[in-house]
């Protein structure tokens, strides 16, 4: 299901790869909507994310961009990182700063917090 989305993203160039259905880009713009500057995020970039509203928000490192060609649906795959008292073990002695929690995982290009998007992405 495309996520409503509420901030346009765009593809930033020619596409680097292809197989099958999909098509693999390195970047891609967004505005927020009502106005603001278009920003750009690349593989490889980090970024604060919230995936619902009564969760946590983490850091996602962006780690492929593709396109589905028939229903046009724009991906995103991201490695998310939490702090460990928002995991369900808690913090432990053992633990430093940051646990990589959720191994990387299709999610809908993030874009920004609006009544109408259910994630937010803070950049």
């Amino acid at each position: 299901m495309p996520l409503p989305c509420c901030c346009s993203p765009q593809w930033v160039g020619a596409p680097c790869g292809s197989h099958g259905p999909y098509v693999f880009y390195r970047a891609f713009r967004f505005q927020r909507r009502g106005g603001g500057r278009a920003r750009v995020l690349s593989l490889g970039d980090f970024f604060f994310v919230r995936c619902r509203a009564e969760e946590p928000a983490c850091i996602a490192e962006l780690q492929l961009l593709w396109e589905e060609r028939t229903s046009r649906q724009l991906l995103s795959s991201a490695k998310l990182y939490f702090l460990p008292e928002d995991t369900p073990q808690g913090r432990t002695s053992d633990h430093g700063e940051v646990v990589n929690a959720a191994p990387a995982s299709p999610l809908p290009l993030p874009c920004p917090s609006t009544p109408a998007c259910p994630g937010s992405v803070h950049i």
